[in-house]
Order: structure tokens, then sequence, then C-alpha cells
């Protein structure tokens, strides 16, 4: 018999869901009552994020390490990979899953084809290479069926009989809480590593963080040398009455210029995400150990520890700021001229990864500041 206080998060984009006919909204229903029809038991899944209880469950389920059964159940569409809400909710869950032994508790419906899927690893969406090396439910042929055919009475049937499975398997068997003890096949090849070896192996990621903010801000540097003349050639162009054909040539050299610009965005951006993406597992067990840690050595270690965090912060933070005025901007620009839309569409793209990847370094300071003041 599975647990009672079994639960889900239903994380969608709203609008694929009137997209499709309200169907996204009729399937979590005939996931849950078929749950429960197998199990008699409850499932409760939480469906809308602006309601106040995805909020208030949100929380305490993600500050209280998820150790009842919580799923998260990400409808993966375009629409979502382009949600920056979608994007920092799926990342935070599985960072914390992760670095619990609970990966399994991450569930993603493949919904629509998603071209970048099929790079796998070569991505440059660090969501999508994720996704390539998880075990996802495809819906792609499956959300076409008629609700009431049994081929899709039988996918819905599999879909909460692997929530069963999953549920029962965990409340059997409930796994060990990983520690900085077992870390050693993530962060190094010692056996048995102490905090101060996981603090020291975290650190060793803070010089590729700075790298690609310090390539990030010679990009922006650089995007402003491009914008500012190209705004003042069209200025002269208007000047000399040559009128949208000249804006057009103007814009098509700016293009040009602006792709390669866009390429290296592209890689800084991916190098930045998937450091942190990688590393927050176990850095949320590096936070748990921290919090609990009493030893005064590894008292120590920690504020050297949160001294290198805050300074790294500081610094991407400085980088954020313009970062988010730009994503505006240039989501504003690509209707200028079809020539634009292909460097703005990789820079947009790349902004919107470092954002992402940021929040979850903005959580990551809040928990550390919190435990810096306890080790005051």
């Amino acid at each position: 018999m599975t647990t009672s206080e079994t639960a889900g998060f239903w994380s969608y984009a709203h609008r694929d869901n009137e997209a499709d006919g309200g169907r996204l909204l009729r399937l979590v229903h005939r996931v849950r009552e078929e749950f429960e029809l197998l199990t008699g038991n409850d499932l409760t899944i939480f469906v809308d994020r602006t309601d106040i209880a995805w909020g208030d469950e949100w929380r305490k389920r993600i500050n209280e390490a998820l150790q009842s059964t919580t799923f998260f159940i990400a409808v993966i569409t375009p629409r979502y990979l382009r949600s920056p809400e979608c994007r920092r909710e799926l990342l935070a869950f599985v960072g914390k899953a992760e670095s619990l032994g609970l990966r399994e508790l991450f569930l993603p419906i493949v919904y629509t084809p998603i071209r970048q899927l099929d790079e796998g690893e070569n991505s440059q969406d660090e969501i999508v290479t994720m996704l390539s090396r998880t075990q996802y439910v495809d819906w792609r042929k499956l959300r076409l069926l008629d609700e009431q055919s049994a081929e899709y009475r039988g996918a819905v049937n599999a879909l909460a009989s692997r929530l069963v499975d999953i549920a029962e398997r965990l409340e059997e068997n409930p796994p060990e809480l990983p520690s900085y003890e077992n870390l050693s096949d993530t962060l190094a090849d010692e056996d048995e590593l102490g905090l101060v070896d996981i603090l020291a192996n975290a650190e060793q990621a803070f010089p590729v963080w700075g790298e690609s903010i310090a390539g990030l801000a010679e990009c922006l540097h650089e995007l402003e040398a491009l914008a500012t003349p190209m705004q003042e050639r069209v200025n002269e162009s208007d000047a000399k009455g040559k009128g949208f054909a000249g804006r057009l040539l103007v814009l098509r050299d700016f293009a040009e210029k602006l792709d390669p610009l866009a390429d290296r965005m592209t890689s800084i951006s991916h190098q930045y995400a998937t450091q942190i993406v990688e590393i927050d597992p176990a850095m949320q067990i590096i936070l748990r150990e921290l919090a609990e840690s009493t030893e005064e050595a590894n008292s120590e270690q920690a504020l050297e520890f949160i001294a290198g965090m805050e300074e790294l912060t500081r610094g991407a933070e400085a980088a954020m700021g313009p970062l988010r005025e730009l994503v505006t901007t240039l989501n504003q620009a690509k209707g200028l001229s079809r020539d634009l839309r292909k460097p703005l569409r990789k820079l947009s793209d790349a902004l919107r990864s470092l954002l992402d990847s940021h929040a979850v370094m903005e959580d990551w300071t809040t928990r550390i500041r919190a435990t810096q003041k306890s080790l005051d």
C-alpha cells in the first residue's frame, strides 16, 4: 500500500493547456483518479503555480527535504522550455531531489516534438541535456489519441502505475540520505570525503564560474560597441534620405557582426549553466552539512567557503542586472529585420539560460547567509 502522503507538482505552461483544448488538465485529473483507483489512497497534485496552495506546499516540501514522496511532473513542450518560471522550478526540484538520492521523483513528460532533444548531449540547453539523460515519458503521439480510446486509457494507466511503483518502492526501502561521506562518486575519487574535502572540491568550480562571468562582461562590452555605431549609421542613413532600404543594409551588416558574438555568448552561458546544474546536488548536501556542523574546524572552513561564494555572487549579480534589461530589449528588436532574428534568438536563449542558472545560485546564497548567521 502506498503512503497517503504521496503528492505531486504538475508543472506546465498554461498556454499549452489552452492551445490543446484543456487536455493537459484533463490528463492530470485522469492520472490522479487512476492512481487512487490502483491504490485506494489519495494523490494530491498541485497544478496552478499562481495558487497560494502551490507556493505554500512548494516551499514546505522543497525546504523539508522531500521526506514524503513528492513527484515533480513536468510537461515538456517548446513553450515550457521558454518559460523562466517553468525552467527555474524544474532546476530547483531536480537539484534537491538528486542531493537526496531521489532523482526518480522527477518525471518529465515530453508532450510535443522537441527539436533540441534530438541533439541530446550536444544541446546548448542544460535542461534539454538533462532530459536526454532521464527516462522521460513520451506522450508525443499519445496526446493525439481519442481520450476515450483504449490506447489512451492504457497510457494513463501506465503513467499512474509508474507513480505507484516508485511510491511503493520508496516506502518499502527509503533511500539513505546522502551526506558528505558518500559523495566520492560525484565529486572526487577519494573515499570517505569529509566536509572540508567537499568544500574544497566545490571551490574548484569558482574559477570556471569566474571565467564565465568575465567572458560575459566582455561580450556585453562588445555588444555595446557594436550597437552604438549601428544606431549612428541608421541615423546617418535616414539623414541622407535612404529610407528603409538604407536601414536594412545597416541591420544586415550588424546581424553579420553580431552572429559570432551570439555564438560566444551561447558557449559561455552553456559552460556557466552546466557547472551550476552539475554541482547543485552536491551543493545541496554541502548546505545541509554546514547547517548541521558543530565542529570548529568545519566552521572555519565554512566561513572561508561562504566568503568565496559571496564574492562570486556579487560578480554574477553585477552582470545579471544589465542582462535582464537586455533580454527585454532583444525580444523587442526581433521584429526589426529577418536577418537579426537568428543572432538575436541565440542571444536571447543564452541570456535566459544564464538567468535560470543564476536563480539556482541565488538560492545557495540565501541559505549560505542563513548558515553564516548561525556560525557568527
